[in-house]
């Protein structure tokens, strides 16, 4: 796949929002934890979007994907909004270890 020019709002927007993330804490970065069943999973690192490059880096773009658990198509479409957070759920339950 090509390289992705995403707007950083869209992707903020998209994983706050559709991922529905706990104790967003706001610094030079934003961060929120993303609860599954009750039990937090993970944390997100994403960026401020105030001024700066309106789109995210390459690199940056793969650290949120990595920390997400996501390949760069399910990334678009977690952001472009096929995904749903019903979708992302069952995915991240298919790579948990069984009994967590």
């Amino acid at each position: 796949m090509t390289r992705l020019n995403l707007p950083a709002k869209d992707v903020v927007d998209a994983v706050t929002d559709k991922l529905q993330l706990s104790n967003l804490r706001r610094t030079k970065e934003q961060f929120g934890d993303f609860c599954l069943d009750g039990k937090k999973q993970f944390t997100v690192k994403l960026p401020n979007v105030h001024g700066g490059n309106p789109n995210l880096s390459p690199g940056y773009q793969k650290a949120v994907r990595n920390r997400l658990r996501l390949t760069q198509a399910q990334f678009y479409d977690l952001v472009r909004c096929p995904m749903s957070r019903k979708d992302y759920e069952n995915l991240i339950r298919s790579k948990l270890p069984p009994g967590e």
